[in-house]
Formats: structure tokens, C-alpha cells, sequence
């Protein structure tokens, strides 16, 4: 029976279609195939398509794509070129700024930090006389983009949150999405505008979408769905955190109705067999809902490289194994080394200092005591910045190492609570009276003693930053030390800076050349490296014990990007002993450490295609 030949997926003439695309099967390139064919086949106006990609890079790297000539296959004149290249939030900003005022919003609006957002919502609860830690459950049901009107707490605090978001002339960023769906419902003139630039809606990532994401393509393409076209792969959805899941690639053609067409490409140019095998084994197992591709092979047919896997003593010993083989490889090779969290690159990161070779680490900055001095200098320089200075309160009131003189209450958490109720309290008076939180907490300080020490403490330091002597200097280091605390000890002090400074010139010290790029395994997707070294496969660890079973499955799947990133040789690490410290895994009887065992992922590797080898340190 001769093969059937499979359909050129870039040149199907109408969807909506789907594309599912496995790791390393170039749906990049047949995105860029279907913009060329879109403009010069089906001569569609460039200015009726837009592409929607899942990051601010993917989108360059499509503009990349399109615009080279090496590559005629999809090369397409700049001037031809779609102008709607970019993600989904962009998009959506760009909808919510055509229309601002019609969504409540000033000219001049701003986009509020994640660090920010999470205050507004404790901010949020306590004006409603909850308690602040109320606000995390708002946080978290908003950040699925599904919003269900109730009168639940979290629903009431919403709200008020919302209400402060548009008092204080700022979005975040959910509101991208919602108030572009909300404004396209409710404005005919606009909808058209939009479906008229997006009447070819090409979708990258497509697993990637929650709930809210998906509402807005629906919006843009209704009337229109025969110029849907989307890329994806259920099993590559790993972001159920903000309501991502693989529903919405499983469920496509019910979602879009009979003409929805699902074309799959079969062909992974990236992975050797044997990790190709071993990442489906592991997303394949105990896995029914997912969609089957049976058709996926790797074009590396011959390659018998098979997946190594470590047992090794410890996470010193992991990091000198890597920083060996990096050393080691081919100039012509790079690395990708992938940690479960940030904590568990810094002894990786130290081995590669140590032998000097140059890496690209992106370390979680969110949390750190420099970014800390960094939202006090921006006050500083502009006392309208409300959110930067909220943030400033928000770390004196935490700081257990000063005696601030709280109201008498049950305990330190107790009192701490009431101060920042009273600290929520000052938005709505700052909103009336048009100034800044700072004038309002200076209003409000008396018969407060705690609010009047909070401000004659931000006094001293904007004294002290105000002179240029030296002496100055010293005194606002001094206070800034002592009432924000950005470190808890010399030791994390020292430990931070060493790992900015380092990491920058290790950066610095590559030359042009290969790097080996130090990243969390979420962040690596859509990336790959010649080598890539997974590490923490422990029980406990990855995965973390008691999941549920979707949250197991995702974790399956996290895996499986993890491993379908290499093009060459994949090696996988489990660490029988782990610093507490790096891993956040409690010690046993009160050791420093304990012994770890391997993750039960490992024993999902089918036999014929890893290598299994045990580690010792040397007697």
C-alpha cells in the first residue's frame, strides 16, 4: 500500500487550523511559510494578518525569519511584512491604549509589577476589613483569566482591587487580555477595526493560552475562522500556574466546529532517537487525555546516542560533572544546563567560576535585596512614584530586626497587620486629595505612633540622601540597612552581590563564543542546546510529593521539554545528598543534609534507550 502523502500544513487555503507541532518540527518555519504564502499566493494585504507568539523574543526571532534573504523559502521584503508581529499581551495593550477611556483609564496609564500587584491585593482586602493574606486567593483565581461574578470574598476583593487599579490610572498585566475582550464586546467599531488587522490570525504556542486568551481570539476571529491558524502541542503546555492547559489544544475541533482541521507534523529535526523515545515514554505514561503522535520520529535515524543518567553523591559532585563536560566539549557545542528553581544553579554557577568557563545565568532578581534599594532610589528620585514607595513601607513594617512602636495587640503578626491596614487605608485619601502616599502618611501620622515612626524613619533617610558629603553617605547606607534589611546576613549579602558580579562577567568573558546557559526549566522552552543537563530528578524534589494528578502530569510534561531541548546529548542528574539551603528540602534527625532518592521519572525511562552509571566519591 503506497505511504499517503501528508498535506503541506503551511498551504492548507482556509481553517481554522491547528498544527500540531512536537519539539524541534520547525513550527516556527511553517509559521513564517504561512505569512509568505498568505502575501504572495493568496495576496492578502499584510496589514490583515497578525501574529501572536507566546514571548517579546519569539516574536523578534519571527521578524528574524522573514526577513532572511539566505532563506528564500520564507523570506518576505520588510516592507511587505505583517506589522502585527507580537505576543498576546501586546496586542492586547495595544487594544486597551486605542480605547483607553472607554475602559476608565487616563492618558498616561501605567503597567504595575508583579511585586506591586501582589500588595494592591492585600491593600485591596484590607479596605474591605479582610485580612491582607486574603488578597493571594483574589491574586490567584485572576491570574487564570477566568473570572466567574459571585459573592465569594475573593470575588469582593477583586473588585475592590480592580477599582483601585483604575483610580490609581494602571492595568496589570491581566487586564491586557481583559479589558481587550471587554472593549472589543462592547464596542462594535472597535471589534471590526481589529478583526479587519487581524482577518488572517495566526496563533503560536497555542497550549499556551488560558481562558482569557482564548475569549480574545474568539473575538477576532468570529465571522472569520477560516483565517485561523495555530501551532501547538498539548504536551508542551506547562503553565497551569495562570490557567494554562492542554484543553485547548485537545478540544480545537470542537472548539471551532466541523471545518476545524487538525494537521500534525511528524518529523523532529532536533532530537536523537533515543531522547526523543525516552521524553515520550515519560509524557506518555499514565497520560490517556493527551493527543497521540504516533507519527513523530526523529530525522536523526542512526544516531545511537542514547540519554545518560547520574546517580551521584552529591550537588558538588553534580557541579563538578557538569562544569567537566562543558569544559571538555567541542568549541562548536554550547550547553544548556536546567534546575527546577533558581536556588539550585548557585553551585553549579560557583564550579563554573572556579574553571572559568563563561556562562549566561538570568537570576531571579524579584526577591533580592539590590532590587530592594533599587524601589527606594526610584522614590527617591520621583516622591510621585506611589508603588515604589508602598513597596518601601511594606519591607520597614515586615523588618523584625527594628522596634517599631505598634498598636498593644495579641502578637507581632497581629500588630503588624493593623499598621498595614492602616498603610491600605491611606490609597482612597491619596486618590481624593491628588497626592502622594507619602503626604497622606504624614497626615495621617499623629495619634499613630507607628505611622509617625514609619515617617520620621523615611524623613531620615530622604534627609541623608538629599546631601552629597560623605558623611551623608554613610548615614543613608546605615538606615538603609537597618529599616529596609534588603539581606538577612553578610552571608546572603555577600552571596548576592558575588552572584550579580560574577554572572555579569561571565557573561561578559564569552567572547562570541559558546555559552553554557544556566536556566529554570520553564524558562527554557522554545530554546536548545547541543548538550543539555537536567538536574534534581530527586523524589521530593521533581516531582514534589503529594501532587494531584493534573498537577503530576504537568510536571510530566515539564520534563519532557526539559529533555526534548537537546540536539546532541542529553544527561540527566540525580544528587543522593543536596544542600537544605539550595534544594529547600528538610534534613532528617536534625543533619545538615540528607540522603535523597532518585525521582520515580527515572524508572520511566525505558531501558533501551539510557545509561544508567552510579557515582562514588573517590576514598
Amino acid at each position: 500500500m503506497a505511504q499517503q502523502k501528508l498535506p503541506d500544513v503551511a498551504r492548507v487555503p482556509s481553517g481554522p487550523v491547528l498544527v500540531l507541532a512536537g519539539p524541534g518540527t520547525g513550527k516556527t518555519h511553517q509559521l513564517a511559510r504561512r505569512v509568505k504564502f498568505l502575501i504572495e499566493e493568496q495576496k492578502v494585504t499584510p496589514d490583515h494578518i497578525a501574529v501572536i507568539t507566546f514571548t517579546g523574543e519569539a516574536a523578534r526571532n519571527m521578524r528574524q525569519r522573514l526577513s532572511d534573504e539566505k532563506c528564500p523559502e520564507v523570506y518576505v521584503p520588510p516592507e511587505d511584512q505583517p506589522e502585527n508581529i507580537r505576543t498576546m499581551h501586546s496586542l492586547g495593550y495595544i487594544i486597551v491604549n486605542d480605547a483607553y477611556t472607554k475602559a476608565g483609564l487616563r492618558q498616561g496609564f501605567t503597567l504595575v509589577a508583579e511585586r506591586v500587584r501582589a500588595l494592591l491585593f492585600k491593600d485591596s482586602a484590607r479596605t474591605l476589613g479582610f485580612p491582607g493574606g486574603d488578597g493571594d486567593a483574589a491574586e490567584k483565581c485572576r491570574r487564570h483569566g477566568k473570572c466567574k461574578e459571585s459573592d465569594e470574598r475573593k470575588c469582593c476583593i477583586c473588585n475592590q482591587y480592580q477599582t483601585l487599579l483604575r483610580q490609581l490610572n494602571a492595568i496589570d498585566y491581566d487586564d491586557e487580555i481583559f479589558l481587550a475582550c471587554r472593549l472589543l464586546k462592547e464596542n462594535a467599531d472597535l471589534l471590526s477595526k481589529w478583526q479587519s488587522r487581524t482577518r488572517h490570525l495566526l496563533v503560536d504556542e497555542y497550549q499556551d493560552i488560558n481562558h482569557a486568551q482564548y475569549e480574545m481570539i474568539r473575538l477576532l476571529c468570529r465571522g472569520q475562522e477560516d483565517g485561523l491558524f495555530v501551532v501547538g502541542d498539548d504536551d508542551q503546555s506547562i503553565y497551569s500556574w495562570r490557567g494554562g492547559s492542554p484543553k485547548y489544544i485537545v478540544n480545537f475541533a470542537h472548539h471551532f466546529g466541523e471545518k476545524a482541521k487538525v494537521h500534525k507534523l511528524g518529523v523532529c529535526r532536533r532530537c536523537p532517537p533515543h531522547v526523543l523515545s525516552a521524553a515520550i515514554a515519560v509524557v506518555s505514561r499514565e497520560n490517556e487525555g493527551r493527543l497521540r503522535k504516533d507519527n513523530l520520529r526523529s530525522m536523526k535515524e542512526g544516531d545511537e546516542t542514547k540519554v545518560a543518567v547520574f546517580t551521584v553523591p552529591s550537588d558538588k559532585y553534580e557541579a563538578r560533572m557538569i562544569s567537566s563536560a562543558v569544559a571538555e566539549a567541542p568549541i562548536t557545542q554550547d550547553a544548556l544546563v536546567l534546575v527546577p528553581g533558581h536556588r539550585f544553579s548557585v553551585p553549579i554557577k560557583r564550579e563554573m567560576r572556579k574553571r572559568r568557563i563563561p556562562y549566561d545565568c538570568r537570576s531571579n532578581v524579584e526577591r533580592s535585596g539590590l532590587n530592594a534599594i533599587n524601589d527606594l532610589l526610584k522614590w527617591l528620585e520621583n516622591e510621585k512614584d506611589n508603588l515604589s514607595f508602598r513597596l518601601c513601607l511594606e519591607r520597614i513594617v515586615t523588618n523584625p530586626c527594628i522596634k517599631i512602636p505598634f498598636d498593644k495587640g495579641d502578637g507581632i503578626k497581629q500588630k503588624r497587620e493593623r499598621t498595614l491596614a492602616k498603610i491600605a487605608a491611606l490609597w482612597p485619601k491619596m486618590i481624593a486629595d491628588k497626592t502622594t502616599l507619602y503626604a497622606c502618611l504624614r497626615d495621617e501620622m499623629e495619634g499613630n505612633d507607628d505611622l509617625k515612626f514609619i515617617a520620621g524613619s523615611i524623613e531620615e533617610i530622604r534627609n541623608a540622601w538629599g546631601n552629597e558629603d560623605e558623611q551623608s553617605t554613610g548615614k543613608f547606607l546605615d538606615l538603609v540597612s537597618r529599616m529596609l534589611r534588603p539581606w538577612t546576613s553578610l552571608k546572603r549579602m555577600s552571596h548576592e552581590i558575588e552572584d550579580w558580579v560574577e554572572d555579569a562577567m561571565a557573561r561578559d568573558a564569552s567572547s562570541g563564543e559558546p555559552v553554557a546557559r544556566v536556566l529554570t526549566m520553564e524558562t527554557a522552552k522554545g530554546l536548545e542546546g547541543d548538550q543539555v543537563f537536567v538536574v534534581g530528578l530527586n523524589k521530593g524534589i521533581f516531582p514534589p510529593n503529594d501532587l494531584a494528578p493534573d498537577e503530576l502530569r504537568e510536571k510530566q510534561r515539564l520534563l519532557y521539554v526539559s529533555m526534548t531541548r537537546a540536539k546532541k546529548k542529553l544527561h540527566m542528574f540525580s544528587a543522593r545528598i543536596r544542600e537544605g539551603k539550595f534544594s529547600y528540602q528538610p534534613a532528617p534527625d536534625g543533619q545538615e543534609r540528607g540522603v535523597l532518592e532518585p525521582s520515580p521519572f527515572l524508572e520511566w525511562l525505558p531501558k533501551k534507550d539510557v545509561e544508567f552509571e552510579e557515582k562514588w566519591p573517590r576514598k
